[in-house]
């Protein structure tokens, strides 16, 4: 345990010193729906998001953890960046346990030692995101189950029941472990003697996790929601299965104003709205074509230096070779390639691929690059020749902590914090139209997307929707072409009035006060 505990802390200190350097960094976009929903909990408002709506599209795990954090800690932010920090922790160590059930410590350290230092896992273990939690817990799942499966220990099927139900609550993916685990176990009832306390103890501890959530979702929708972004996912992948950009679907805006784009229309947010969606059947087309193009989307990440590129690879399918040729390791490998299979399917609700979703593909390459270390190893020595797998673990962890202190020392460029200051001091509580919600965030105030539509339309929008601000972001110009004056000029409002600027490397922003009926209400009195 002693090299475990050594790398854990650095794992620590490496993540904690990134947050030193980069504590003007700006919140990512997702991290600023859980910051806000863990912060309106706080406050005693609910579970109500940045547009002002209940928050079922967001399992609950990660904002009640930040939630949790804020007495002691009252940034959340800073209270999500730390529980990532600790859940990055929690991963080194999970797969530790994980390799020494499958191998040995020796493979486990080599294995912990690449978690620790993976660019895209220190990147993730630093962001208010739900990557890192998933991850661990996932992890610390499947060594339960691989447990349970070898010693059929009630504790060991209590401990896999937990940690998955709260993977499930973490993201929505983990619902697919939840089912797989219980079908197992399930089907030992009826073939192996002794295998119903195990089982018992599996369902009585995940539905004791699982079932508060689904009586939240009862309540506030009037139905039970195991995954309140499927309608939003389902729309997302139609529009661009059929062509169309992210932006054209997501904030599409109908020619008389009316929100259609799923991130848009508030509809597809409030719990009880009803909005459109694919039938069933388009919806399975539509995930086996993602689970298609989702090949060609794993193999460009891990081209990435951030995932270690070829030499991770290479020790990797090294790895998987010698492991499935080694009979004690059979069980192990079953159990970990069926559950990259389960991830990989439960993958096809989302069309659009965002790298951090292949990070935890990444922690199974690992798993096995780790191993292939060690047959390098033993193929060096049966020649007689230097030790290839020392070497070649030695450069991944080199090229690894360049990567992460490129990203350290990157220019950090964050006008949404003073713009949002400005927003926290004179409008707290504003409805804000953006292309980003940082702004907003940062600004105690409510966001709905800027629209992706003509002028036109997208002032038919603004009419309908009255917000009190318009942001527009300088940096985002080319993405929004089709209001290009509007980025060049000001919104087309008489009274759209620019009342603050942010100076940005690449551009200011510029916030525009939209409505003075709307500012009168607010009791605001100049810019």
């Amino acid at each position: 345990m002693r090299p475990l505990t050594a790398i854990v802390l650095g794992a620590v200190a490496l993540r904690l010193a990134i947050l030193a350097l980069r504590h003007d960094a700006p919140i990512d976009m997702e991290g600023a729906n859980y910051a806000r929903l863990a912060q309106n909990l706080h406050d005693g408002l609910g579970y109500v998001s940045i547009r002002g709506t209940v928050g079922t599209e967001y399992a609950p795990f990660y904002p009640l953890t930040i939630a949790a954090l804020l007495p002691i800690v009252p940034d959340a932010q800073f209270a999500g960046e730390l529980i990532a920090v600790f859940f990055g922790a929690l991963l080194v160590a999970a797969v530790w346990l994980l390799c020494v059930e499958v191998a040995n410590p020796i493979v486990a350290t080599v294995a912990a030692l690449l978690v620790a230092v993976a660019p895209i896992l220190v990147t993730l273990s630093t962001s208010v995101l739900t990557e890192t939690p998933f991850a661990a817990l996932l992890v610390l799942g499947i060594w339960f189950f691989l447990r349970t499966l070898r010693r059929w220990r009630a504790g060991d099927a209590a401990g896999a029941g937990a940690a998955f139900a709260l993977a499930f609550l973490t993201r929505p993916e983990g619902a697919a472990f939840v089912v797989l685990a219980g079908l197992t176990l399930t089907a030992a009832v009826l073939r192996r003697p002794g295998s119903l306390r195990p089982f018992a103890a599996f369902a009585a501890v995940t539905a004791l996790f699982v079932l508060p959530f689904v009586w939240f979702t009862y309540y506030t929708s009037g139905h039970v929601v195991f995954d309140g972004k499927s309608r939003i996912n389902a729309v997302e992948a139609a529009g661009l299965r059929a062509g169309h950009s992210y932006l054209e679907v997501a904030d599409a805006v109908a020619a008389d104003g009316r929100p259609i784009g799923p991130e848009i229309n508030l509809a597809y947010h409030d719990p009880r709205g009803e909005a459109p969606a694919p039938p069933m059947g388009d919806r399975a087309v539509m995930a086996l074509g993602a689970e298609l193009r989702h090949v060609r989307d794993l193999e460009y990440s891990f081209r990435l230096p951030a995932f270690g590129s070829w030499p991770l690879v290479t020790l990797a399918l090294l790895g998987l070779i010698a492991s499935t040729r080694t009979r004690e390791r059979r069980l192990a490998n079953i159990v970990i390639l069926v559950s990259v299979a389960t991830l990989y399917l439960a993958l096809g609700s989302v069309w659009h691929f965002w790298e951090r979703y292949a990070a935890v593909f990444l922690v199974f390459a690992i798993v096995y690059a780790s191993q292939g270390v060690e047959a390098a190893r033993a193929w060096s020595r049966s020649r007689r020749m230097p030790d290839i797998g020392v070497f070649t673990l030695a450069a991944l962890v080199a090229l690894s902590l360049a990567v992460d202190a490129r990203q350290a020392l990157a220019r950090i460029d964050a006008p949404e914090r003073n713009l949002g200051g400005w927003l926290a001091s004179h409008a707290r509580g504003a409805l804000v139209i953006d292309a980003s919600n940082l702004a907003a965030y940062y600004g105690d105030a409510k966001w709905l997307p800027l629209p992706y539509a003509p002028e036109r339309a997208s002032r038919a929008f603004l009419d309908r929707t009255q917000p009190d601000f318009v942001v527009l972001d300088a940096r985002r110009r080319n993405d929004y072409p089709l209001l290009a004056r509007w980025f060049e000029n000001t919104p087309p409002a008489a009274d759209a009035v620019l009342v603050f600027t942010a100076a940005s490397a690449d551009g200011p922003l510029r916030l525009f006060r939209y409505r003075a009926s709307a500012h009168r209400r607010l009791g605001l009195h100049g810019p």
